[in-house]
């Protein structure tokens, strides 16, 4: 099944989350709660979608509006990237790669985007080699490439940005 997070779904997001990272679970339970609290409290600058497969979280997969005269710099680049609406924050279990889960619940992020704009851009690192051509199929296109990541939790080896951008 697929809904909308909510601030008590935190925890649940944050065991997906933390598999592959090394991170204190207290302050990834933090962001969590703040980011899916800012989505119920304003549901039109911000969503992230879960996926479930009996009671167990999946996936989860987030949306938002990005302006870049007020926002912090979201991925730490040189450059600021353009306003607009992202998706951001794709994450799928191991155990539940590669049958589907994660173009399914972007084809929600989608639908969803869909009735709020008329473009919708994701910001990526040049070595995605699962996910870009996934944003192909639904038809995104590269507009921009070569961003420079000044923020080390971005930044991996030379990897650089590619902004890919959706018009519906």
């Amino acid at each position: 099944t697929y809904s909308i997070a909510q601030p008590a779904d935190a925890v649940k997001a944050v065991n997906l989350f933390i598999i592959e990272k090394n991170l204190d679970i207290k302050s990834a339970i933090d962001l969590f709660t703040k980011e899916f609290s800012i989505c119920k409290t304003n549901p039109e600058q911000r969503v992230y979608f879960l996926a479930q497969i009996d009671e167990i979280l999946v996936a989860y997969a987030g949306a938002r509006f990005y302006d870049q005269t007020v926002d912090e710099n979201m991925y730490g680049t040189k450059q600021l990237l353009p306003t607009g609406w992202y998706l951001r924050g794709l994450k799928v279990h191991p155990k539940w790669r590669r049958i589907g889960v994660a173009r399914e619940i972007t084809k929600r992020r989608l639908e969803w985007l869909s009735k709020r704009t008329e473009r919708a851009m994701v910001f990526l690192n040049d070595e995605s080699k699962e996910t870009l051509p996934m944003y192909y199929d639904f038809g995104f296109t590269i507009i921009s490439k070569g961003w420079e990541f000044v923020d080390n939790k971005y930044k991996r080896n030379d990897q650089q940005g590619v902004l890919l951008s959706l018009t519906f």
